[in-house]
């Protein structure tokens, strides 16, 4: 989960119903905040219209944030897919645009695996992050493996995705 900036969205201003008019002003400014990549699992897109909007508590459980911009992030189809039904932990997991958010402050990329793994195993807030948008399931690790392949590969780095992800001198810059 790479940091995120959260611009003001002069879009939607007077927009409070979420409808196909909201969804239309708030989708460019959610893209800009996350340059075309999901705003959990840090894929690129090259065709934005692969990524949707996604609320981060859902309006299964919290109806009233339904239109709360700041609730609201880009997802591509697996991440949303994922989190779709989860239930909301009782810790609040990291937001990729909260102020004191930073990847390497809460987590480590292990290249081996594609495993993020978590720095202080004692913060409940970091795992319940890891927990809540599953960024360690099989499909997204193999995904994070790849990259770091392509990366070896090439002996430069990719430009499409997991800007998280820095590999050390060795192994590919």
């Amino acid at each position: 989960m790479h940091k995120q900036t959260r611009l003001t969205c002069t879009a939607i201003n007077g927009l409070l119903v979420y409808n196909q008019v909201f969804k239309d002003n708030v989708k460019p400014c959610l893209l800009k905040n996350s340059q075309n990549h999901c705003s959990y699992c840090d894929e690129h897109s090259f065709n934005a219209g692969n990524l949707m909007i996604e609320h981060f508590k859902s309006v299964k459980f919290f109806p009233e944030l339904e239109a709360e911009y700041s609730n609201l992030y880009t997802s591509c189809f697996a991440c949303n897919n994922r989190k779709r039904d989860a239930s909301y932990p009782t810790i609040e997991p990291l937001r990729p645009d909260d102020a004191d958010y930073s990847f390497d402050k809460y987590f480590h990329f292990e290249p081996d695996t594609g495993k993020i793994i978590l720095l202080d195993t004692n913060n409940l807030q970091a795992e319940a992050t890891l927990t809540f948008l599953n960024l360690n399931n099989l499909d997204t690790r193999n995904a994070r493996k790849n990259f770091v392949n392509d990366w070896i590969a090439r002996k430069s780095r990719p430009s499409y995705s997991y800007r998280f992800i820095e590999l050390p001198e060795n192994n590919g810059k």
